[in-house]
């Protein structure tokens, strides 16, 4: 089920921790919104124009909404462990 991530060696406490962190933000609909701007773009490699476009808004509606999340998730998308949790945990998320 968790196709290529199998292979990480990640405490299961620690991901049900985040999930639950990330379900709560999901309760309300602008961090829900936010929680889907950070999934498409990690999807797109951490790309702002390519995220603009996917999403049909300005670069810098991304920019503060990346930055935002960030901030919520207490995260480090410049560390590549940090960034894969992140990017597995929204696989499992309804965005």
């Amino acid at each position: 089920m968790l196709g290529p991530y199998v292979w990480m060696d990640v405490e299961e406490e620690e991901l049900e921790a985040m999930l639950g962190h990330y379900r709560l933000l999901m309760e309300d609909e602008k961090n829900r919104e936010l929680l889907k701007t950070l999934k498409v773009y990690l999807e797109n490699n951490m790309n702002f124009s390519i995220t603009a476009e996917k999403m049909y808004v300005h670069i810098n509606t991304i920019r503060k909404r990346i930055s935002k999340v960030k901030e919520l998730l207490d995260v480090s998308l410049e560390d590549r462990i940090s960034r894969l949790k992140t990017e597995m945990l929204l696989q499992f998320l309804e965005l």
